[in-house]
This record gives C-alpha cells, structure tokens and sequence, in this order.
C-alpha cells in the first residue's frame, strides 16, 4: 500500500513533484498539498516539502498575514516580548510543526512586504516593530538548511551577528543590487559552497568603487562554483554613463579559479571595452552553456593562436545570443571549436548576424550533432538549407529569421518588405532532406513558393514518416487558400500548432475547416477568434523547448 512505503521513496516521490518543471508553481504547491492531507505518516513526510519556499509566488495581503502568523507563533516568549507581540501568545496556540525550520529558499523582499501587510492588519502594533528583520534572522538562524537567497530589499541578511555556519549549506544566490550597503563584502565572508550565483546590478546607482572587486572575491572564495550570471543593466535617467559602464575585467579573471566546475556563464548588458574575455572562456574544461545578452564593444582584434585549440570549448553544448553584435570571427571560432558537442544554437537578433554571411555553411562542416537551431541569416543562405539538414540529422527544432527583420518595429506582426521566391526544386530537396526526428519547422521570412511544390513538400514529409509538432510560415503573403487546402488534404496526423498569421488570401471556410485537424491554428486578425492557445503553443512562441 502507498501508506506503507519507505522513508527514502517517498522523499523521492514529493521531491519530484515540489522541483517539477512542468508545472506552476501554485500546481507544485496543490499536488504536495494533496500528499499532506493523505494521512499522518504522508504528511510529516510532505511538509518540509509544502514548506522549503513559501515566500515564493504572488502573496496578496490575506496570505501575507496568514503567513506571518503562523511563522511567529512559535516565537519563544522572550522573543515576542521584545517586540511588544504579547497578545500573540494569548490569540494562537502553538503549531504542530515549526514551520520555519523547513524553508530552503529566502526571498528578503517577499518577507519584507508580507510583515507590512501584517503590520497593517494589526493597528495596535507600532509601524517601528522591527518585525521583519526579526523574522529574517530567525528564518536564518533555524532554517539548518537554507538553500537559495534571493536578496532584492535594501536588508543585508549578510551582515545579521551570526555566524558563517548557518549558511553553510547555501547553495544558490539570486538578485543582489549593489544598492545593498556592502553587501558584496559580507558574501564574501560568509558563502564559499555557491553553486548558483546571480548577480543584478539593475536600477541602482554605483556609489562604491569596490564593487567588481567584491563580486571576483566571492567568486574566488567559492569550492565548486556551477552556474554564473551578472547583469550588468544600469542604464537610468539620472545616472552618468560611466556608472552604466563598469569595466569587468577583473570578475573575468577570477572566473578562471572555477574553469574546473563552471557549467553555465550568461553575460547581460556588458560593455567589454573592446575586451571579449575568449581567452579565458577558453579555459573551461566543463562549459555547456554560454548565454550572451545584450553586450557590446567586442573587439575584433583577436590572436586565436595563443588560445589552447586541444581545450577549447570542447563541452559546449548550448549558445545563446540576444541581440548583441558578437564580431563573425569570434562566434566562427566558438562553433568551429565547439564541433559536435554543441547540440542547440540560438542567435536572436539581426545584429548578431549583420556580418555573418555563412552560417549555414559553417554549421554543416562543424556541428552535425545540432538538435535545434534558431538563428537570423541571410536569405541566400536558403539555398543551403537541404545540405544543413543532411549533414543535420539529429534536428528537432529549425526555426530561421529573416536578416531584414526588426523587433523594433512599431508593429512586428507586418509584413517583411522582401519577398523572396524560393526555387521549386529547392522546397522539393529540402522536405527530401529533413530529419525524421524534426518536430518545429518554422520560417519567419517571406518565402513564396507554388502550390505543385508544396504539395510534394507535404507528401514527401508523410512518405518519410516526418511528422512536425509545428508548422510555421508566418510571414508568407502569398500563402493561399489552396495551400491550406494542401494541408487539410495532406495532414494523415494532427498538428499542434499551424502558424499562418500572414496569409490574408486564405478563406473563412477553409480556415474553420482545417481547424478540426490543428489543435493551434494562428491565422490573420480577421479570422484570429478560430485559434486556441494551449501550453504548448505558448512553449513554442516563447522558445521554451531551448
């Protein structure tokens, strides 16, 4: 019987459904609930589990006031008399849990802002009681096991008068803004177990000159350091330009003393003062992720012959580019270095691509082993694509974007300018070429192609077993009524996503006909009440299968 099951299977079982990916949070927080109310032994096992992140999620006043009274009635009584909480006592009695001793994530804004819901519930209570802080050093204190800190308030947690050891099992920080009075000092004091570590630098002002100095301290300090980010996003009205500018040379240094264990690096909104760190990325022997976001000044001035070519980006799996022009022959080297270990590819952002003119090609010589590929080029590199997909047979997720294209657009549903007339025979290789593992076949350019062709296209994905999860031409104006007729005719398996958003040539009926076989059909304003969003449709849309 599920009540007689051991110890470890169960911490197992409730371990998975409060970390489950797939759903909410208030899903994860409904589906361990349902474990507690099972029976006596289920619930002492699933409450640390219900309890590890309560702050986490939209609290409104009602549950921030539930939440707090329940975490100080077991306040000791000491405790509660020096903060003039004596009527506590006598309204609640004690809980048959303490719940504090379960959380494993912190969110010091989140408490902040539930005290003072508290604080307003109770008039008779001074706005002065220092409330939340006195929370926050409990939480600190009793919580042996507090994973995760997400520091987003103007409260150093860090400089509380406890020692180093109740923070000893930290293994993730999150959000903290120099506007936090010496915070990055105190980290470097207390934490040296950080695997994740997240640094915002956003919507403050840089008042101490210390600051990246602090940051490559505490990356220095850390024993096995995984996952590393700074965002570097100060841009304000009342901010000079060089407080938006820091230089960051010294934290891509001390990014070295980790070249053993870091697995992830993401870069937001850098200025490299025409420094690209390559040389140091270079020396991490387990890099799989390299995320780029919105940096500039590169620098193109580079020697790859003093880079270790036998180390190079060897295990990297996963590039993310958004919008930052990235010079062609540093990314040329990254792909060329990286070969078959890298499996997904992700260049958003025409910029990215300006001077990039064989992408296409240069994938096909180096990374065969690529799953899904996203990525801005230019519209004569089309004509590779039936090479790209047989040298690409392990594809799953294809989605191209036209170089012409802007999402600074005031309307980015238009029309691209371009129409490019794809070759018939061009369409016919490339649906003879695509792998059978291919599920998101995407276009966002303003392909024109005949209706005999596109029919061989459709048929040929049929005879060899090809069948997409999603189907996109976005932006093809001349995508008629008789292609969609194609379709209806052709489609032997349900789609779940047809993207035709642009076709203004298609006919209602045909529309309210083919939406019996796709489960997502998106199609122009004018007809758009015929499409359903599901969670898959909003997963494709937002790239959430990279």
């Amino acid at each position: 019987m599920a009540s007689n099951l051991p110890h470890l299977c169960l911490r197992k079982i409730f371990k998975f459904l409060s970390n489950d990916k797939n759903d909410t949070y208030i899903l994860r927080r409904k589906n361990i609930h349902s474990c507690v109310l099972t029976n006596r032994y289920w619930c002492e096992m699933a409450i640390p589990f219900l309890w590890k992140e309560p702050f986490t999620g939209s609290l409104n006043s009602i549950k921030s006031i539930i939440l707090v009274n329940v975490l100080i009635i077991n306040f000791s009584e000491q405790e509660l008399k020096s903060l003039n909480l004596n009527s506590i006592l006598k309204k609640h009695n004690k809980t048959t849990f303490d719940y504090i001793k379960f959380i494993r994530t912190l969110i010091v804004n989140a408490v902040i802002e539930a005290t003072a819901f508290w604080l307003q519930n109770n008039p008779n209570i001074s706005n002065e009681c220092p409330i939340a802080n006195n929370l926050l050093k409990k939480i600190i204190l009793n919580a042996s096991n507090l994973e995760h800190i997400i520091s987003n308030s103007n409260i150093n947690v860090f400089k509380f008068p406890i020692s180093k050891n109740y923070f000893s099992n930290l293994v993730e920080l999150t959000g903290f803004d120099e506007g936090i009075s010496g915070i990055y000092s105190s980290i470097s004091k207390v934490a040296e177990n950080i695997k994740i570590l997240r640094f915002s630098l956003t919507n403050n002002h840089i008042t101490n000159s210390n600051t990246v100095n602090d940051i490559s301290k505490i990356i220095k300090n850390q024993k096995n350091l995984q996952h590393f980010s700074v965002d570097n996003r100060l841009n304000c009205y009342c901010c000079s330009q060089e407080y938006s500018s820091l230089d960051f040379t010294s934290i891509f240094f001390s990014l070295t003393t980790q070249s053993k264990s870091l697995r992830y690096i993401g870069l937001y909104d850098i200025n490299f003062f025409s420094n690209f760190p390559l040389k140091q990325l270079t020396l991490f022997d387990n890099l799989n992720h390299l995320e780029i976001t919105r940096c500039y000044n590169f620098g193109i001035e580079l020697n790859f012959n003093q880079f270790n070519s036998n180390i190079s980006f060897k295990t990297l799996n996963r590039i993310t580019i958004y919008y930052s022009a990235i010079p062609s022959n540093i990314l040329k080297y990254i792909l060329s270095k990286s070969g078959k270990s890298l499996k997904k590819i992700k260049l958003i952002g025409n910029e990215v691509m300006e001077n990039f003119h064989d992408l296409i090609q240069h994938c096909i010589i180096y990374n065969s082993n690529l799953s899904h590929f996203l990525s801005f080029i230019h519209s004569n590199e089309i004509l590779l694509l039936p090479k790209f997909f047989k040298s690409c047979q392990f594809l799953k997720h294809f989605e191209i974007w036209d170089i012409n294209y802007s999402s600074n657009i005031i309307n980015n549903n238009q029309l691209l300018d371009k129409l490019i007339n794809i070759d018939d025979n061009l369409l016919l290789n490339i649906s003879e070429s695509i792998p059978s593992n291919l599920k998101i076949f995407n276009i966002i350019m303003n392909w024109s192609f005949s209706t005999i062709y596109f029919d061989y296209f459709l048929k040929n994905l049929e005879n060899f077993n090809i069948h997409l999860d999603y189907l996109g031409f976005p932006f093809c104006s001349n995508f008629t009524n008789d292609h969609l007729e194609l379709i209806i005719k052709n489609l032997n398996y349900p789609l779940k996503c047809l993207n035709i958003r642009n076709a203004n040539n298609i006919k209602y009926d045909n529309v309210e006909r083919s939406s019996k076989f796709v489960k997502n059909l998106v199609v122009p304003n004018n007809i758009r009440r015929f499409v359903e969003y599901d969670k898959y449709f909003y997963d494709i849309i937002n790239q959430n299968s990279f």
